[in-house]
């Protein structure tokens, strides 16, 4: 008697057991990959989609207004048009350049940056260098060490101008502040997961910020190509 009764209670307790491991084991499993999975794919698409097209879709455009594509070259003028097929065109100069699409696209290298130098100290012509790439920035605006309030410096190359602020926080959890006050300054935006950077666009232009330790660095203008060739160039 005693020998049956604990061969069902065994069963019973190895059912229970196995249908609840089971379920929770399976229920995690489809929780996480599912988390992660949206966490990845949601990623790969911010990443992978060019600058002035993450905003497109929310743009409202004027009735009968020709559309306006942020981030795209404007179109070529007639007489730089292609010539029809059969006819040809104007004689290339030996040694001349051939003109190149800029690049507008926010690549992961460039989005993430932890290639890039970490930012230390607080001296500004360090955190905000007078020359990054092909832009320049006045020497003495701004100058010293940071403060409380960011620093902002004006640069300017290629025919385009940027606005460029560094400051330095408490900590992390302070540089994720800033970050989220600088994603309310914009009309729309699209942070990372993680909330470490975002791109967002205001009237101001498009603007792309990030953190990196408990400094936080942001980039404001209204030209998606020369937004990418300083993020590209700029050291941290």
């Amino acid at each position: 008697m005693l020998d049956k009764l604990k061969k069902v209670m065994n069963a019973d307790v190895g059912k229970v057991l196995n249908a609840d491991v089971g379920s929770i084991a399976k229920g995690a499993g489809k929780l996480l990959n599912a988390d992660v999975g949206d966490v990845v794919a949601g990623t790969r698409k911010l990443l992978n989609t060019d600058l002035g097209d993450i905003f497109n879709a929310e743009e409202k455009e004027d009735a009968g207004a020709p559309k306006k594509i942020a981030g795209t070259m404007p179109s070529k003028p007639a007489e730089d048009a292609q010539p029809a097929d059969g006819e040809k065109g104007p004689p290339t100069a030996p040694g001349a350049a051939t003109a190149q699409p800029q690049q507008t696209r926010l690549t992961e290298e460039i989005a993430v940056r932890h290639e890039y130098e970490k930012p230390y100290g607080q001296d500004i012509a360090q955190l905000l260098p007078v020359r990054v790439g092909d832009f320049t920035r006045p020497e003495n605006e701004p100058s010293g060490k940071l403060a409380t309030d960011p620093a902002r410096g004006f640069y300017a190359g290629g025919g385009a101008k940027l606005e460029v602020e560094v400051g330095s926080y408490w900590d992390a959890d302070e540089a994720l502040e800033r970050i989220g006050a600088l994603r309310g300054k914009c009309a729309s935006s699209k942070p990372s997961p993680d909330g470490t950077w975002m791109v967002g666009k205001s009237t101001a232009g498009i603007t792309f910020a990030w953190m990196r330790e408990s400094y936080v660095f942001a980039v404001t203008t209204q030209d998606a190509a020369a937004l990418i060739r300083f993020l590209t160039a700029f050291p941290y």
